[in-house]
């Protein structure tokens, strides 16, 4: 008698496979779709288009320009103002200051003021400590753009010696220094019409690789910016995460926590030195004074909350090595490192992602920077009495 082969019920084994992946991909990407909806939700994040523009000289911030952001790690609304002369300041362009003390400061992002609003910032902040101790009057002009290197300072003084201040103070931090200086570029320094290069970011991907792309949209990823302001606080762990990334995005940049200088920052301290001297002796003859001010990362400051004579050689390597060059080129010093080691815990004071100085602490260090340059005899003398 013949068998009758009866089908099995459900779907192929081969079929049911792929519908249990599929399931267990959509199922991920809901989740994770949800997580990132919440993420924005609970850290909120946004920004008006950058007020830089290009410029001969790199990148200016436009004249009467204002944008507003909120960054995911802080708490409020920030709002930058530029007056007409591109600089952020409420008042108009700076004039002739017949009486008092005018200060003009050269610097990064930290100096710029970003990530705080205006009375917050270290510029203003460190001007209002200043006006306590010189009854004539204190004027600071803030020249500082975000993302100019090191050597970029050095075309910058110019506009700042126009204002005809009394001391120019300048602000450098290891990042200012990542991308070396080409030896065409230092020959070049004199020429009439000298160009260089613009860091605005781009908001342009078209000419991108799919890899680029990725990795642009990961970092915007607001649940991944959460776990990492987290995985932060943990500072050996950070320590490490941030010396991985840094070589393998930009070589050797992250030496500088080195104890002994690598050869790739001993040419990047002989550049700072050839570049500080110039700048020196050009205010001088200006008939002004220039305070060179090293700040650190967040990293230096973790490294110092670590507490061991290891971490601690490598959090002061750099401000060590610009104390040095200051010295030698005859220009006061202030170690920003040395500021903020008397705090329990200096990691702190910045946000663990974006890296900047949080509110309080902009006021913090900018009260011991007004006092440092107190001692320094900025705000003394016939002009402020």
């Amino acid at each position: 008698m013949a068998t009758v082969q009866v089908p099995a019920a459900g779907l192929p084994l081969r079929k049911m496979l792929l519908a249990m992946l599929a399931t267990a991909i959509l199922t991920t990407v809901a989740m994770m779709g949800s997580a990132e909806i919440l993420a924005r939700w609970l850290w909120p994040k946004y920004s008006d288009p950058t007020c830089l523009v290009p410029a001969r000289l790199g990148q200016v911030y436009a004249p009467n320009c204002v944008r507003r952001e909120r960054i995911s790690e802080g708490q409020s609304e920030i709002l930058y103002r530029y007056n007409a002369c591109g600089l952020r300041s409420d008042g108009p362009c700076a004039a002739e200051m017949p009486t008092g003390v005018r200060i003009a400061l050269l610097g990064n992002s930290f100096l710029a003021g970003n990530r705080v609003n205006q009375p917050d910032s270290l510029a203003e902040v460190m001007a209002d400590s200043l006006r306590k101790q010189c009854t004539r009057g204190i004027d600071l002009q803030n020249l500082a753009v975000e993302d100019y290197l090191f050597f970029d300072q050095y075309f910058r003084l110019d506009a700042a010696l126009k204002l005809h201040p009394s001391a120019v103070v300048l602000m450098v931090m290891p990042t200012d220094m990542f991308e070396p200086m080409s030896r065409q570029e230092w020959e070049s320094r004199h020429a009439p019409n000298v160009m260089r290069k613009s860091r605005i970011p781009t908001t342009d991907e078209s000419g991108m690789s799919l890899l680029v792309r990725a990795r642009r949209s990961l970092r915007k990823s607001r649940v991944l910016e959460i776990t990492q302001h987290y995985v932060f606080q943990n500072l050996p762990l950070y320590v490490r995460l941030y010396r991985a990334y840094t070589d393998a995005a930009f070589g050797d940049t992250s030496d500088y926590l080195l104890a002994a200088t690598s050869p790739g920052w001993q040419k990047r301290y002989d550049d700072a030195h050839l570049i500080l001297g110039e700048m020196a002796e050009k205010t001088r003859q200006a008939g002004a004074r220039l305070v060179l001010v090293a700040f650190p990362q967040r990293v230096q400051a973790a490294l110092l909350e670590l507490k061991t004579d290891e971490t601690r050689a490598s959090a002061t390597a750099f401000t060590k090595q610009m104390g040095a060059i200051a010295k030698a080129s005859g220009v006061p010093y202030i170690d920003g490192l040395e500021l903020i080691s008397s705090e329990p815990h200096p990691s702190r004071l910045f946000y663990p992602v974006d890296g900047h100085l949080n509110v309080p602490s902009q006021r913090l260090v900018a009260e011991k920077l007004a006092k440092t340059l107190e001692k320094l005899g900025i705000v003394t003398g016939d002009q402020c009495r």
